[in-house]
């Protein structure tokens, strides 16, 4: 059940959890560091594994290709499609993360593996272009035209989106989710989308808070120092990326159009995170206006802290409610 919680409530969450705590200080004293707290913040913000060890499927064969997108260049995709091809599959699109900077195919391999298998679907994960060298909008771009290629081109992955259409995205790729999946209402994609996954996203920035919410915006200044995902770090990413912070395909919150007619809403949140209140306040918004959602708030724990300390009960559980959220997408 979702929460609107207290400005009081909002801080308890950002006060790091006692084992977190401690694998930071086990990790800082195992290897030299590169940060303040010892955590290489480009590894952890790109590596999102759901077990310890990554590990292939029997069940399911994994296809490496490109498409085109608008402005005449192909990128990559990776298909992950069940064996069995017998019956048809639900149709999963994911965004890695990486702060818009980093991250590949690689990325989120195992999750992608995870959902095709538990879910006889059809998962397609994109590489999409990265700053500086591609800096905003072309990794939006490239996210919404991916889109509308594997719409058109379900029936060649053998996946049939009345069983499902979904797209999920971490931290900067849950950011491209949510513009995708707004643009995608605007201009009545067919098929249409029956969910998003949002972890950990980004939906507006300083210069952006909706009115309303600034008081109750208070993650960014309380988790500024927060190990991984920082002030810093996330200037420096910003930086790389370049966006308009005006525009809805960076900052969704201030979409025109509003959110009613949006799909099915699952988001996660890390209470020590800068972007916490990000996803807190985009949950409510689209509540608001009458869109089903469901949130998952971690409390204690920073951006990508799966990464950090994988071995965590909070990280395998962070894996698992992942997987379950998809089936609550798919109404499983």
């Amino acid at each position: 059940m979702a929460v609107d919680y207290t400005t009081e409530q909002l801080l308890q969450l950002g006060e790091i959890a006692p084992d977190f705590q401690q694998a930071l200080i086990d990790l800082a004293s195992q290897r030299p560091s590169d940060s303040e707290d010892g955590v290489d913040v480009k590894k952890a913000i790109t590596q999102n594994p759901s077990k310890d060890v990554d590990q292939a499927s029997d069940f399911i064969k994994e296809t490496d290709r490109k498409i085109p997108v608008r402005d005449g260049t192909e990128i990559p995709i990776r298909i992950y499609s069940p064996i069995d091809t017998t019956t048809k599959s639900p149709l999963v699109i994911n965004f890695h993360g990486g702060g818009f900077c980093f991250g590949d195919l690689s990325s989120d391999a195992q999750f992608c593996r995870d959902a095709a298998s538990k879910y006889n679907a059809v998962v397609v994960d994109v590489d999409y272009r990265l700053a500086p060298a591609n800096p905003f909008p072309v990794a939006v771009h490239d996210a919404y035209d991916a889109l509308k290629w594997v719409a058109a081109n379900a029936a060649s992955l053998n996946a049939n989106p009345e069983l499902g259409f979904l797209i999920t995205g971490t931290s900067a790729g849950a950011n491209l989710t949510a513009a995708s999946v707004l643009r995608a209402r605007d201009e009545k994609l067919s098929p249409a989308l029956t969910g998003q996954l949002l972890l950990v996203p980004p939906t507006f920035s300083p210069e952006t808070v909706p009115e309303r919410f600034k008081s109750r915006w208070l993650s960014y200044e309380q988790n500024k120092n927060a190990p991984v995902l920082n002030r810093e770090s996330i200037d420096k990413i910003i930086g790389m990326y370049n966006p308009d912070h005006s525009s809805p395909d960076y900052a969704p919150i201030l979409h025109p159009n509003g959110f009613k007619g949006l799909p099915r809403t699952y988001i996660a949140v890390a209470g020590a995170d800068p972007l916490r209140d990000d996803g807190i306040i985009y949950e409510q918004v689209l509540r608001e206006e009458g869109v089903e959602t469901k949130m998952v708030v971690y409390p204690g724990l920073c951006h990508a802290w799966w990464a950090v300390a994988p071995g965590l009960e909070a990280s395998l559980k962070y894996h698992a409610d992942n997987l379950e959220a998809v089936g609550w997408l798919l109404r499983r």
